[in-house]
């Protein structure tokens, strides 16, 4: 290896290896962020001990956990996962993510028995919703951005197409997002929108 190559950066880039300021600021965001996660958890707790036995035991019980990364898409992320079962086979999750420069969402993902048992619900729940639901089409159910090889509007679907997608793919992935814009009404967006996508469950 020749120890003489040059590592080139652009002036931009050496102006923030210079200063501090933006990475002070990026820690006091994440550290906001995860404030409203924390207070978030809070209240999906209550919801979920007010939910009776259409969410199982196991759901209702789990802890929350927040986590955050540095490379989702080459951007940080903070994520928080309550109500959360994460099986060999079986996925019951409900995921808000926070993505450095695009968006909030919140999601429930459903697989093996849990799919089984709510799909046929969640169907009939999402034709007579009035909410801005996306439904993944992808089948890496691990990716959460909202281009459109990953969600469709739920609202620009008919009945034959929602059935179809549920029916045909191992799991099922509702989300909706908010624009980054939206800071100040977050809290209480979100707290809407997790009743809402865990009341598609209910019978």
């Amino acid at each position: 290896m020749n120890m003489e190559t040059k590592i080139n950066l652009s002036e931009q880039e050496l102006q923030l290896a210079y200063h501090t300021d933006w990475i002070l600021t990026k820690q006091k965001i994440t550290a906001a962020v995860y404030q409203l996660f924390g207070t978030l958890s809070g209240s999906i707790k209550e919801e979920l001990l007010k939910a009776g036995d259409w969410i199982p035991d196991e759901v209702i019980s789990s802890n929350p956990k927040i986590h955050k990364g540095e490379n989702y898409l080459q951007l940080p992320y903070v994520m928080l996962d309550h109500p959360r079962y994460f099986g060999r086979q079986d996925i019951f999750a409900v995921r808000t993510l926070f993505w450095w420069g695009n968006f909030f969402s919140s999601t429930i993902l459903l697989e093996g028995r849990y799919k089984t048992n709510y799909q046929s619900i969640i169907t009939k729940n999402l034709l007579g919703s009035e909410t801005n639901f996306h439904i993944c089409i992808n089948e890496d159910k691990w990716q959460h951005h909202f281009n459109n090889n990953n969600y469709c509007s739920v609202k620009s679907l008919g009945q034959y197409q929602i059935e179809n997608i549920i029916a045909e793919k191992e799991f099922i992935k509702i989300a909706v997002q908010y624009p980054l814009q939206e800071w100040l009404n977050i809290p209480a967006l979100l707290k809407v929108d997790i009743k809402q996508l865990l009341g598609l469950l209910k019978n």
